[in-house]
């Protein structure tokens, strides 16, 4: 399932439940997090299942959610707390006058944990960033955090970036649509990423060189105004609990495969094989900023601004 980064604004209107029908409303000793049953926003999953919540004094109820997108809709709707929210979708929120900011990272962008994967057919024609040009490439939704990065290393590698088609395509189906033909490439997260590597069908193209930035912030927990203003003291141990749970994360790679492998229900050899994620141990503006100003050049948000603007008083720093 799709969901456009616009469209978070105009559902949130709905109201809770349109996300999550029958929930009940907050219990004052419950935290609700939003989160995606994928690598990149597993920390929650780590820290709730080896205990870390619980000795911190938080009960929570993470929800899981098809896209951060709709993550976004439950946390302005008020059907959660405290939710997964990527870079771009937190500076159109913030374009828009949304309330609602950054209180700890969630992956980082790296060379050596890249965030995405740029995919193609394994005997295609496309090996450098100009053979994309004139092409169509795929991403799970327009103008987020994976067409934007794509635009900008195809021009800093040679490539015209406004000569390529970007298309809506669900993950699941981006290698299917490579091979029929229907796109030229895709960029493509795990695990989807590396069940397509196994078949020996596709090729990866590096987009770690020249990108927006050599690193630079792909998601983070967001959380509304309202709720940190009455709640301090919460965010305040959320935030450690994520912290802790980064540096966990980060060290112990085979041990966290393992609850992936639990909560996803993915297979262990694909949790074992997959471009894992690299969890940010402190909110950055300088990792922020390069997200905020390429999504402002490639038409993502409408301007850029400071990046400690979305960020808390009270966030991971």
């Amino acid at each position: 399932m799709t969901i456009r980064r616009s469209h978070f604004l105009l559902g949130a209107a709905a109201g809770a439940a349109a996300f999550v029908p029958g929930r009940p409303a907050r219990a004052d000793d419950t935290l609700r997090i939003g989160a995606l049953l994928l690598d990149n926003t597993a920390e929650v999953f780590y820290a709730r299942e080896l205990g870390m919540f619980k000795k911190a004094g938080l009960d929570v109820d993470i929800q899981t959610f098809p896209s951060g997108g709709a993550a976004s809709s439950a946390l302005v709707g008020g059907a959660v707390d405290i939710a997964i929210a990527d870079a771009l979708t937190m500076a159109e929120a913030h374009t828009r006058s949304v309330p609602i900011t950054y209180i700890a990272p969630a992956s980082i962008y790296t060379q050596a944990f890249p965030a995405y994967e740029l995919l193609v057919a394994a005997n295609g024609p496309i090996h450098v960033a100009r053979d994309f040009n004139g092409k169509t490439m795929a991403t799970n939704a327009l103008k987020n955090i994976l067409q934007v990065p794509t635009m900008a290393w195809i021009d800093n590698n040679g490539g015209d970036a406004k000569s390529v088609k970007f298309i809506e395509v669900p993950f699941p189906t981006m290698a299917a649509a490579i091979l029929d033909g229907r796109i030229d490439g895709a960029s493509i997260s795990e695990p989807f990423f590396t069940n397509a590597m196994s078949t020996g069908n596709f090729r990866k193209i590096s987009s770690s060189e020249k990108n927006i930035a050599p690193e630079f912030m792909f998601s983070g927990w967001a959380t509304s105004l309202d709720f940190a203003a009455k709640h301090p003291d919460v965010i305040k141990k959320f935030v450690a609990v994520m912290l802790e749970s980064a540096r966990w994360g980060n060290a112990n790679r085979p041990q966290s495969a393992q609850i992936l492998v639990s909560v996803n229900k993915m297979p262990a050899d694909v949790a074992n094989k997959m471009e894992r994620s690299y969890y940010g141990e402190k909110l950055s503006t300088a990792l922020l900023q390069p997200v905020i100003d390429a999504g402002a050049k490639y038409g993502a948000t409408t301007k850029s601004f400071p990046a400690s603007e979305v960020i808390s008083p009270l966030a991971l720093r």
